[in-house]
């Protein structure tokens, strides 16, 4: 028995790990790849170029672009940060799928009997898949960090510390923990309602980007702008966090909800 003990956990590492190293190869690239132009972004040009671009779009466009108003994209924190908006929502999508299919994947192709033989509940096997991915969530968000700080250390200037942008890279790194830890517990409720794996997809996306909606809807209707608690990407919008984390009772509420 103490060789099963943990055989859905190293199962479950195995089976997503190239998974896993797919998603970090392409969200490095596509960090690398948009950081590299931090240079040309410091010229007084450019700045002004991207500062006239921004002003003739629409305010209602900007806070579905997540510019709530015209940032210092030639500060490397806040460059990141705007970036780090659209990364988090990916790996939201990633982690919330990885637990709602921590179960179904079993089910519907019958490995879940084969499970049940080695003498493991199904509460364990699930407890095992859903530490497993966290685990591989914690790995990505570790390896993305290290990857945007090498970025941003070799692309920054000189008038921004590494100890400046450390401290942003930590604060993203808390909020995409928070907003991962509240899909997580959705995405575990979906897999105990749920048995077919298209559904469950859908109900995922659809979580994700409306609440994403939710969150715009509350920062453009101001008799809405309740809205803004009830949407996790939203309280913690990178360029947000960047300046102050929300309030605790903006968070504890959430945190006690799954």
């Amino acid at each position: 028995m103490e060789g099963v003990k943990t055989v859905v956990f190293n199962l479950e590492l195995k089976n997503k790990y190239k998974s896993l190293v797919v998603w970090i190869m392409v969200l490095s690239i596509l960090i690398f790849a948009i950081l590299a132009i931090l240079p040309s972004m410091e010229t007084e040009s450019m700045q002004s170029l991207v500062d006239a671009k921004l002003e003739g779009i629409p305010d209602g466009l900007l806070v579905a672009l997540g510019i709530e108003k015209i940032p210092d994209f030639t500060n490397p924190s806040v460059c990141y940060g705007y970036i780090y908006l659209y990364i988090n929502m990916a790996i939201v999508i990633f982690a919330s799928l990885l637990v709602a299919n921590a179960l179904v994947e079993e089910e519907s192709s019958g490995k879940i009997e084969y499970l049940y033989g080695q003498s493991l509940s199904r509460k364990k096997i699930f407890v095992e898949k859903l530490l497993a991915s966290m685990a591989l969530l914690l790995i990505l968000l570790v390896l993305i960090t290290a990857v945007a700080m090498m970025s941003l250390k070799t692309f920054k200037s000189h008038q921004y510390t590494i100890r400046e942008i450390n401290e942003s890279l930590f604060r993203f790194f808390l909020g995409s923990l928070f907003t991962n830890f509240i899909f997580i517990a959705f995405g575990i409720l979906l897999s105990s309602l749920l048995k077919i794996l298209k559904s469950i997809t859908s109900f995922i996306m659809a979580f994700v980007f409306g609440t994403y909606i939710v969150g715009i809807i509350g920062e453009l209707v101001g008799k809405y702008d309740f809205l803004n608690k009830l949407s996790p990407l939203k309280i913690m919008n990178p360029l947000d966090i960047m300046e102050q984390f929300p309030s605790w009772k903006i968070v504890v509420p959430w945190l006690g909800s799954p």
